[in-house]
C-alpha cells in the first residue's frame, strides 16, 4: 500500500505539473490568438479607413465625372447651336460671295467702258482744242490774207499813179528843153518807178527822133530778119522752159516740203505706234498673266467641281455600305475591354501576334460562315510566338482582371499534316485551309485551328463525299453544315450569321477610314469650290482687259494705217520728186544750151544793129542803140515785172484765200464738240450706272465683311467651345481614369479586407475547433460558424471528443491529430474545389481533342455562400484585447514575423516539454479507490464480451467465407472467359490468335478489398500498361470486359451508347460481328459459346458496320414544321444479308 501511495503521490505531482503546462500552453495559445486577432483587427480598421476614404474619393471624382459630363452635354448642345448658326452664316457668305460675284464683272464692264469713254473724251477734247486752234488760224490767215490782198491791190494803183505822173512831168521838160528853155525838173514823188525813170529822162527822143528810130529798127528788122526770127524763137522757148523750170522747181519745193511734213508726220506716228505696241505686248502679257490664273483656277474649280461629285458620291455609297453593314453598332463593353487588353499586350509583349480573326481573312464572302464554324472558338484564340510569351499573358491577365482568352504558341501547338489528297477530291471540295488568307508565319495556327477539314457547296455533296467514297472526313458546307468524322452531322448554330460578319469588320474598318479620308477631301474641296468669286473677279477683270486690248487694237490698227498711208504718201512724194528732179535738169541744160545759141544770134544782131544805127547813136549821144533800148526796156520792164509780180501777188493771195475760205475746220469743231457733249452725256450715264453698280457692290461687300466677321466670331465661339469641349472630356477622362485606378484601390482594399477577414474567421474557426478561450465583449466563440470540411470536422471532434482528463492521453494526442489531418483535408478539398472550378471554365474544342492549346482562366473562384455568413456574423464580434499586454498591441509591423516566431517557438517548447512528460493519472487518487470495485465488474463484462466476441467473429468469419466464395467464382468465370472474349474481339485474317487478356487479383486473400488489375496485349504488339494504351485499345478491352462480366450474370438486354467513337474501321467490324453473334447466333457459334447466353442489345452509333448487321433501325429527326421530334424506324430482317459484302466488310 505504501509503494501504491507513493506511486500515486508522484502521480499526482506530475499530474499538477502537466496541468500547469497545460494551462501555460493555453494561455500562449490564447494570447497568440488574441495577438493575432488584435492585428488583424486593427488592419482591418485601417483597411476600412483606407476604404471609406476612397469611397469618398471615388464618389468625388464620380461627381466630377457627372459635372464634367453635364458640362460636356451642355457645351456640346451649346456647340451644335453655334455651328448651326455657323452653317447659316457660311450659307449666306456663299449666296453673298455669289451675289458679289455676280455683280463685279459687270462693275468692272462699267469701269472699263467709263474709262473708254474718258480716253475718248480726253482724245476729242485735245482734237477740238486742235480744231479750234486751226480754225482760229485759219480766219486770222483769211483776214491776213485779205488784208493783204488789199495791200497789193492799194499799192498797185499808187504805182500805176506814180508811173502816170512821172510819165506826165517828164513829157513837160522834154517840150520845155524843145523851146530853148531849160527848167529844173520838179520834185517827183518818191516812189520806186519814178526813182527808176528819172534815170531815163535824158534818152527821151523827139518825135522825129522816133521816127527816124522806128524807120531803122525797121530796116534792122528787114536787114536781120532771119536772126530775129531765131531769136525770136530761141527767147519763146528759152521763156517757156524757164517758165516750165520755175514751175518744176517750184513744184520740188513743195514736194519736198510735204515729203518732210509727211516724213515728221511718219514719224510721229510711228513712235505712237511703237507706244502702242508696246502697251499692247505689256496687256497682252497681263492677259496672259490673268488668263493663266483664270484658267489654273477654273481647271482647279472644274476638277474640285467634278471631284467633289465623286468624292460625295464615294461617300455615300461608302455610308450605305456601312449602314448596310451596321458598321456604326457600338462594340460591348467586353469586346472593348478585350480588344484593349489585346492592344496592351501587344505593347508590353513583342510575341503577341494577333487574334486569329485579325491575321486571317476568307479568299471570298461566301466561305464566312464554313470558316466560321470549322474555326469555332479559335477565332478569338490569341496567337503568339512561343509559350514563355503565352504564360507571361496569362500571367498579365490574372493580374488585371481582364477575363479569359484562349492562347495558341506557334511553338507549342501539335499540328497534323495537310494531307494533300483532299486538294484532289474535285466538284466543289477545298481544303479549308486554301481558302483562307494570312501571312505565312502565322500559317501553323491556321493549320492547327483548321486541321484537314474540307469546304464543300451543298449538304448533298458533303454526304456523298464522306459516305459515298466511304472515307471519314471532316467536311462542312456554305451554309454551315458540318459532318465530323464519326458521321455527327450538325448545323442550325445561333448566331452563326452575325460571328460570320465579323469577317467583314476589317472592310468595315478601312470603309470607316475611307470615309474620314473623303469627309476630309470633301471639305476641303468645299473650301476651293469657295473660290468661284475670285473665278468671277478674274473673268471680269479678264473680260475689261480683253476690251481694253481690243480698243487698243483698234487704235493700234487706224494708226498702223495712218503710218502706212504716211509711207504710202511718202513713197509717191518721192517718185514725184524723182520725177521732177530730171525735168528740172533737163529744162537747166536747154535753157544753159539755149543761151550760147542767144548769145551768138544777139552776137550778129547787134552787128546788124550797130551798122544800122551807127548814125543814130551818134545823134542821140550813145555808144548803140542797145544802151538806149536796154535803159527805156528795162524801165518798162521793170513796170512790166511790177505789174507782173503785184498780179501774180495778187493771184496767189486770192488763190489762198480761196484755199483757206475752202477748207472746213468750222464743221469739224461742231462735230467734235457734238461728239464731246455725247461721250459727256453716255459718260455721265455710265458713271451713274457705275456708281449705282459700285454702291451695291460695296453694300455687298460690307453685308458679305459683315458676314465674314460675324463668320470669324462665330467660328471662334465654335472654337472656344470646341476647346472647352476638349477641356471637359480631358476633365471627364481624367476623372473617370482616376475613378478606376481609385476602384482598383478599393478592389484591392477589399481584397485585402477579405483576406483579413478569411483570416479572423480561420482563427475564430481554429480557437474554436481547438476549445481555445479568448476574451469576447460582444460574441462568443460558440457563435462561431464553421464551413465546409472545418465544419464536418468539428462535428466529427465534438461527437467523439472525451473528457478534458482524456485529452492528455495518448488517445487525445492521436484526436488531437485526427483532427488536424482532418483540417489539412478540409483545406485541400476546398483547394480541389477550386481547382475544379477552374477545369470546368477550361476550353476543349470538339474538333480538336487531339491537339494541344493553353486555354486559362483568370476568374477566381468565390467563397461559399456559409464562409461568408460566417464573415459577416464575425464582423459583429468584439473582443477584449485588455488581457493583452500594451507592448503586444503595439507590436510594430516590422516586427510582426518575429513576435509571431517568437510565439511559435514558445509554444513548440511548451508542446515538447509536455509531450516529454509520461501521461500522468491525473485522478490517481480518487481513481484507487474505485479501481478496485471496478475490477470485479470489468472481469465479469470481460467474460461476456468474450463470449459476444467468439459469437460475432464465427458470424463475421462465416459471412466472410461466403462473400470471398461468391467474389472468387465471379472472378474465376470473368477470368476464365475474358482471354477468349477478348481473342474474338480481336482475331482476324492478319491475326487469327488474336490478342490476350487476363486479370490478376493485388491480394489473395481479400481480394475484394484490393484491387484487380486489369492487362491485355493486342496482337503483334508488346506489353504495355492500361493506362498506355490507344483510346481504341482501351475501348475493345472494357467491351471484353463488359460482355465477360455479362456471361456470369447476363442481363436481359444491353444498351451501349457510342461505344465505336475511338475505334477504328476493322475493331468496329470486330466488335459488329460479335454482337451480332450473340444477339442471333447461328447453331455453330452457339456451340462455340455456349457459355454465353444470347441477348437483346441496342445501340447507339453512326457506323454503318452496325448499321449493317442490325435487325432494325430506329431513327430520331427534328420535325421543323411541328418542332418536335419524330421516330422513324425500319424493320432490316425482311432484307436477306449478303454475306459476300459482310465478308468483304470482315476482311
Amino acid at each position: 500500500m505504501t509503494a501504491e501511495k507513493r506511486q500515486y503521490k508522484e502521480q499526482m505531482a506530475e499530474a499538477e505539473k502537466h496541468q500547469q503546462l497545460l494551462t501555460e500552453k493555453a494561455a500562449v495559445r490564447s494570447q497568440h490568438m488574441l495577438w493575432q486577432l488584435s492585428h488583424i483587427s486593427t488592419d482591418i480598421d485601417a483597411a476600412e479607413s483606407k476604404l471609406s476614404e476612397a469611397v469618398e474619393e471615388q464618389e468625388a471624382l464620380g461627381q466630377r465625372a457627372a459635372t464634367a459630363e453635364q458640362e460636356l452635354k451642355v457645351k456640346r448642345q451649346a456647340q451644335a447651336k453655334v455651328l448651326k448658326e455657323l452653317s447659316l452664316i457660311e450659307h449666306k457668305i456663299k449666296v453673298a460671295e455669289t451675289r458679289s460675284a455676280d455683280r463685279q464683272p459687270e462693275l468692272v464692264k462699267l469701269q472699263e467702258e467709263r474709262a473708254h469713254k474718258l480716253n475718248r473724251l480726253a482724245k476729242a477734247r485735245n482734237e477740238l482744242a486742235e480744231a479750234e486752234e486751226k480754225h482760229r488760224t485759219r480766219e486770222s490767215e483769211i483776214r491776213d490774207l485779205e488784208r493783204e490782198l488789199n495791200q497789193v491791190a492799194s499799192a498797185e494803183a499808187q504805182s500805176e499813179v506814180n508811173e502816170a505822173s512821172s510819165s506826165s512831168s517828164s513829157g513837160g521838160g522834154k517840150r520845155k528843153g524843145k523851146g530853148g528853155a531849160s527848167s529844173s525838173s520838179s520834185s517827183s514823188s518818191s516812189s520806186a518807178a519814178a526813182a527808176e525813170s528819172a534815170a531815163a529822162e535824158q534818152l527821151q527822143l523827139e518825135e522825129s527822133q522816133l521816127e527816124q528810130y522806128n524807120t531803122l529798127r525797121e530796116d534792122v528788122s528787114r536787114v536781120a530778119t532771119t536772126v530775129r526770127q531765131q531769136l525770136d524763137t530761141l527767147e519763146r522757148a528759152q521763156k517757156t522752159d524757164r517758165e516750165a523750170l520755175e514751175r518744176a522747181q517750184e513744184q520740188l519745193r513743195e514736194v519736198d516740203g510735204r515729203r518732210k511734213q509727211v516724213e515728221d508726220q511718219r514719224i510721229a506716228l510711228q513712235d505712237r505706234q511703237d507706244k502702242l505696241e508696246r502697251a499692247l505686248g505689256t496687256h497682252l502679257n497681263d492677259i496672259g498673266s490673268v488668263s493663266a490664273d483664270y484658267s489654273k483656277l477654273q481647271h482647279e474649280l472644274s476638277a474640285a467641281e467634278s471631284r467633289h461629285v465623286e468624292v460625295t458620291a464615294k461617300l455615300e455609297g461608302t455610308q450605305l455600305t456601312l449602314r448596310e453593314a451596321k458598321a456604326d453598332k457600338r462594340e460591348t463593353e467586353r469586346d472593348r475591354k478585350m480588344n484593349q487588353a489585346l492592344e496592351d499586350m501587344k505593347r508590353h509583349f513583342p510575341g503577341v501576334i494577333g487574334r486569329v480573326f485579325d491575321l486571317s481573312k476568307p479568299t471570298h464572302r461566301r466561305y464566312n460562315i464554313a470558316v466560321t464554324v470549322i474555326l469555332g472558338r479559335n477565332m478569338d484564340s490569341i496567337v503568339v510566338d512561343t509559350t514563355k510569351t503565352a504564360l507571361e499573358c496569362i500571367k498579365y491577365m490574372k493580374e488585371q482582371h481582364i477575363g479569359m482568352m484562349t492562347f495558341l504558341p506557334l511553338d507549342g501547338i501539335s499540328v497534323k499534316p495537310t494531307d494533300e489528297q483532299l486538294r484532289a477530291l474535285g466538284g466543289s471540295c477545298r481544303l479549308l485551309l486554301d481558302v483562307i488568307q494570312c501571312e505565312p508565319s502565322v500559317r501553323r495556327a491556321l493549320q492547327f485551328a483548321c486541321g484537314n477539314a474540307v469546304v464543300c457547296d451543298t449538304l448533298q455533296e458533303a454526304r456523298e463525299t464522306t459516305f459515298g467514297k466511304n472515307q471519314r472526313l471532316k467536311i462542312v458546307t456554305l451554309d454551315g453544315t458540318c459532318i465530323h468524322k464519326s458521321g455527327l452531322i450538325t448545323g442550325g448554330l445561333g448566331g452563326i450569321d452575325g460571328r460570320a460578319n465579323r469577317w467583314d469588320q476589317q472592310e468595315v474598318e478601312k470603309l470607316k477610314r475611307e470615309r474620314d479620308n473623303l469627309t476630309t477631301e470633301l471639305t476641303e474641296l468645299s473650301r476651293k469650290r469657295r473660290k468661284a468669286a475670285d473665278l468671277e473677279n478674274l473673268r471680269a477683270q479678264l473680260n475689261g482687259m480683253e476690251t481694253r486690248n481690243k480698243y487698243l487694237k483698234s487704235e493700234a490698227q487706224v494708226n498702223r494705217e495712218k503710218v502706212l498711208a504716211a509711207e504710202k504718201d511718202l513713197q509717191t512724194l518721192l517718185r514725184e520728186a524723182d520725177k521732177l528732179r530730171p525735168e528740172i535738169k533737163r529744162k537747166s541744160d536747154a535753157i544753159a544750151e539755149r543761151t550760147s545759141e542767144l548769145e551768138t544770134l544777139r552776137s550778129q544782131l547787134h552787128q546788124k544793129e550797130d551798122a544800122v544805127f551807127a548814125d543814130f547813136c551818134k545823134t542821140i549821144g550813145v555808144a548803140n542803140i542797145r544802151e538806149y533800148e536796154e535803159k527805156q526796156l528795162r524801165v518798162a520792164q521793170e513796170r512790166a515785172k511790177r505789174r507782173v509780180e503785184f498780179g501774180n501777188l495778187q493771184s496767189r493771195l486770192r488763190n489762198q484765200l480761196e484755199y483757206e475760205r475752202s477748207r472746213d475746220t468750222e464743221s469739224g469743231v461742231k462735230h467734235l464738240k457734238t461728239l464731246i457733249s455725247d461721250t459727256e452725256k453716255a459718260l455721265k450715264v455710265l458713271e451713274d450706272k457705275a456708281e449705282q453698280q459700285k454702291v451695291t457692290v460695296d453694300k455687298d461687300k460690307q453685308e458679305l465683311d459683315q458676314l465674314r466677321a460675324s463668320h470669324k466670331q462665330t467660328k471662334a465661339r465654335a472654337d472656344e467651345f470646341d476647346t472647352e469641349i476638349k477641356h471637359f472630356k480631358k476633365l471627364h477622362a481624367a476623372a473617370l481614369a482616376e475613378q478606376g485606378n481609385v476602384s482598383k484601390t478599393i478592389a484591392g482594399i477589399e481584397a485585402q479586407l477579405e483576406q483579413l477577414a478569411d483570416k479572423r474567421h480561420s482563427l475564430f474557426s481554429t480557437c474554436k475547433l481547438e476549445n481555445i478561450e479568448i476574451p469576447f465583449v460582444r460574441g462568443s466563440i460558440d457563435e462561431v460558424m464553421l464551413s465546409g470540411a472545418r465544419g464536418r470536422a468539428a462535428a466529427a471532434a465534438a461527437a467523439t471528443a472525451a473528457a478534458e482528463d482524456r485529452a492528455d492521453s495518448p488517445s487525445g494526442k492521436r484526436t488531437r491529430q485526427a483532427d488536424d489531418d482532418d483540417d489539412e483535408e478540409a483545406q485541400a478539398t476546398t483547394a480541389g474545389a477550386r481547382g475544379s472550378k477552374r477545369g470546368k471554365r477550361a476550353r476543349v474544342e470538339d474538333d480538336a481533342a487531339e491537339e494541344t492549346a493553353i486555354p486559362m482562366d483568370t476568374s477566381a473562384g468565390s467563397q461559399s455562400q456559409t464562409t461568408r455568413a460566417a464573415i459577416r456574423q464575425e464582423a459583429s464580434f468584439e473582443l477584449n484585447f485588455a488581457a493583452l499586454p500594451r507592448t503586444l498591441r503595439q507590436t510594430p509591423a516590422s516586427q510582426y514575423e518575429q513576435t509571431n516566431a517568437e510565439f511559435e517557438e514558445k509554444y513548440k517548447a511548451l508542446t515538447v516539454e509536455i509531450e516529454r512528460i509520461a501521461a500522468p493519472n491525473m485522478k490517481a487518487v480518487d481513481r484507487l479507490e474505485g479501481v478496485r470495485g471496478r475490477l470485479k465488474d470489468v472481469e465479469g463484462e470481460f467474460l461476456k464480451a468474450r463470449e459476444s466476441a467468439l459469437q460475432i467473429s464465427e458470424k463475421f468469419n462465416s459471412v466472410k467465407q461466403k462473400r470471398y466464395e461468391l467474389f472468387n467464382a465471379a472472378f474465376t468465370h470473368i477470368s476464365n472467359t475474358i482471354d477468349a472474349i477478348y481473342k474474338e474481339l480481336t482475331l482476324s485474317k492478319s491475326h487469327p490468335l488474336g490478342g490476350t487478356a487476363y486479370l490478376s487479383l493485388e491480394s489473395a486473400e481479400e481480394p475484394y478489398l484490393h484491387g484487380i488489375k486489369y492487362n491485355t496485349m493486342a496482337p503483334m504488339k508488346p506489353f504495355r500498361d492500361m493506362s498506355q494504351l490507344s483510346g481504341g485499345e482501351k475501348t475493345v478491352a472494357a467491351v471484353a470486359l463488359l460482355f465477360a462480366m455479362h456471361s456470369f450474370r447476363p442481363s436481359p438486354f444491353f444498351v451501349l451508347d457510342e461505344i465505336d467513337a475511338a475505334l477504328d474501321n476493322s475493331n468496329v467490324y470486330q466488335v459488329a460481328r460479335f454482337v451480332q453473334q450473340r444477339t442471333k447466333p447461328t447453331a455453330a457459334q452457339a456451340s462455340h459459346a455456349s457459355h454465353l447466353d444470347s441477348f437483346q442489345c441496342i445501340l447507339i452509333t453512326h457506323k454503318e458496320a452496325f448499321y449493317n448487321r442490325a435487325d432494325c433501325l430506329v431513327g430520331i429527326y427534328m420535325d421543323k414544321q411541328d418542332e418536335t421530334s419524330r421516330v422513324m424506324t425500319l424493320d432490316l430482317t425482311q432484307y436477306p444479308e449478303d454475306d459476300g459484302v459482310e465478308d468483304s466488310a470482315d476482311a
